[in-house]
């Protein structure tokens, strides 16, 4: 994806999460003259259910533990990768290192395997808020949604928690599969540019 200036459009709505989601997957599958997938949360489940290529799959957030952190650092980035995500074990020193600012590393499990980590701070000065700091789907499990749907989970739960009104999320520009992830999910260009990354976007999700 080259010359990316602002590919956003802020949706302005207060719908739910997932019917802004299936929202714009319709949008961006009518686009593309797909069938669009279809995602829903079953009732009182933190659990996204959704359907590709005639195919079900079940993706829930979980915690890292002393029994399950080695299958988590076995997790493995796709070739081209680690300019844009951290390796698992540098995820979870972040979340080490973060501590103070409320760092939690969740596991993205699927019939009880670990395929990705998500690792969420806040900001400990203004603007308060949430950030996404890495959103990292095993190369082997990627091309089917998984990252959508976990995101989609992590912006539920923070949504729920309501500590903070907004999730900011920083994205190379060159990125185009994270771009296309964080636009379905309806995060906007929010305009800033980092001077420490000024290759990337500064994208704003609105809880």
């Amino acid at each position: 994806m080259e010359n990316i200036e602002n590919p956003f459009v802020n949706e302005g709505t207060k719908e739910s999460l997932m019917e802004l989601a299936d929202a714009n997957m319709k949008k961006t599958a009518e686009k593309e003259g797909k069938e669009a997938d279809t995602l829903e949360v079953p009732e009182g489940d933190e659990t996204v259910v959704w359907e590709a290529k005639g195919e079900t799959y079940r993706i829930r957030l979980g915690e890292i533990t002393q029994e399950n952190w080695l299958e988590a650092v076995r997790l493995e980035l796709g070739e081209g990768q680690s300019a844009f995500v951290a390796e698992p074990l540098g995820i979870l020193a972040r979340g080490y290192v973060y501590r103070d600012c409320r760092a939690r590393v969740w596991t993205v499990e699927e019939e009880g395997r670990i395929v990705g980590l998500a690792l969420v701070r806040e900001f400990d000065d203004e603007p308060l808020g949430y950030e996404l700091q890495q959103l990292l789907i095993d190369r082997r499990e990627q091309g089917r949604g998984v990252g959508f749907a976990a995101l989609t989970l992590v912006l539920d739960r923070l949504r729920a928690e309501s500590r903070w009104p907004t999730v900011e999320v920083c994205v190379k520009k060159t990125d185009a599969p994270a771009l296309r992830v964080y636009e379905k999910a309806g995060f906007a260009d929010s305009g800033y540019i980092d001077p420490a990354v000024p290759d990337a976007l500064n994208l704003v999700y609105t809880l």
